[in-house]
């Protein structure tokens, strides 16, 4: 069983996963080997956009990307989707059109091998860095690492994030989706919301609201209020 590595110093619980970038900031260490295991999704099976591993030592660099060597492989692949192929994990290009799906929602994983061992720091993963598509999210995980002893050790969890809320159950790929997941769930990186995020013109006091302004249908099947006194 791998054994658990202190992931950096934090008295804070890291944001909630985020679909546009999250970093995992661990105790420098050796590796090999990095493998993501995906334990639950807000819904259907994970996708993943880039996975990235970045070393210690300054400038850091992201050994993980097929041109600097490094090889993947996964428990398995959506069939079907050519776009979402497992070489999507690492090819340095962002976006949903370049991205990997496993073919199971639970217990899936995808590894990477580093061409030689290297010392890293962080690790960073999304669901579409252009944030155009919110499904599928990766909401509870664990990252583990091994050197060339194959030994396995635990080096970051969502169980160190704070957890998504109400929001979570709006998730989806229609700008709805978007504009609650934007809303309320920050990341962990100095990027900026999109700004049609903040204008956006889908809601407002008065009016009908149907699929022509893009929501999923025309039926209400239930009403919430946020904190903020934002209706959806």
């Amino acid at each position: 069983m791998a054994q658990p590595l202190a992931v950096a110093e934090s008295r804070d619980l890291l944001p909630s996963v985020h679909p546009r970038r999250n970093v995992e900031e661990i105790t420098p260490i050796d590796s090999k080997r990095v493998r993501m295991t995906i334990l639950e999704t807000s819904s259907g099976e994970p996708c993943i956009d880039e996975l990235e591993v970045w070393t210690d030592a300054p400038p850091p660099v992201n050994v993980a990307l097929s041109s600097a060597g490094a090889q993947v492989r996964a428990a398995g692949s959506l069939p079907g989707y050519q776009i979402h192929h497992l070489t999507g994990i690492n090819d340095g290009i962002y976006g949903n059109g370049s991205s990997w799906i496993a073919d199971e929602i639970s217990d899936s994983w995808v590894e990477v091998e580093l061409q030689e061992v290297a010392r890293i720091k962080r690790i960073v993963w999304s669901r579409d860095r252009e944030g155009n598509f919110v499904d599928r999210l990766i909401t509870r995980y664990r990252i583990e690492v091994a050197d060339e002893s194959g030994a396995w050790r635990q080096v970051a969890s969502s169980e160190n994030r704070r957890p998504l809320g109400f929001e979570s159950q709006f998730i989806g790929s229609n700008p709805a989706s978007n504009l609650s997941v934007y809303r309320f769930a920050s990341f962990s990186s100095e990027m900026q919301d999109p700004p049609n995020i903040r204008q956006s013109t889908m809601f407002s006091t008065t009016g009908e609201r149907s699929t022509e302004h893009g929501l999923p249908n025309n039926n209400v099947a239930s009403i919430i209020q946020s904190m903020d006194s934002i209706v959806w």
